[in-house]
């Protein structure tokens, strides 16, 4: 993704690496690469029904044991990322939350370099 943000704002990459210790240049780059990445899980999603169809009947009329097996890691570990897609959602909004009470936690120092 900096390739390409380099590439839009015709600069070198070292710049884009150097902007992103900005903290407001760091907040509008995470906020474009989740808008990105948002439109490609839609994507993904779209196409879900279809997979997970194709995935449960390999799981039951698989044509052989190794075939069920991957079919049903395959469908764990989709169900897995979901699940671990909704705690980033929490986390983010409990993030948004804090930022709108300017609240720091105890023994974070907000002024320490990064």
């Amino acid at each position: 993704m900096v390739r390409e943000a380099a590439a839009a704002a015709h600069v070198t990459e070292r710049t884009v690496y150097r902007w992103l210790l900005l903290p407001d240049f760091a907040d509008a780059y995470r906020t474009a690469t989740t808008r990105r990445l948002d439109v490609a899980a839609g994507a993904l999603r779209t196409a879900s029904t279809e997979a997970v169809a194709a995935l449960r009947a390999a799981v039951t009329h698989g044509e052989s044991h190794a075939v069920r097996t991957r079919a049903a890691s395959e469908v764990l570990k989709h169900a897995f990322a979901c699940t671990l897609d909704d705690i980033a959602a929490r986390i983010e909004r409990l993030e948004a939350a804090l930022r709108v009470r300017d609240w720091t936690p105890p023994g974070v120092d907000t002024h320490a370099d990064a």
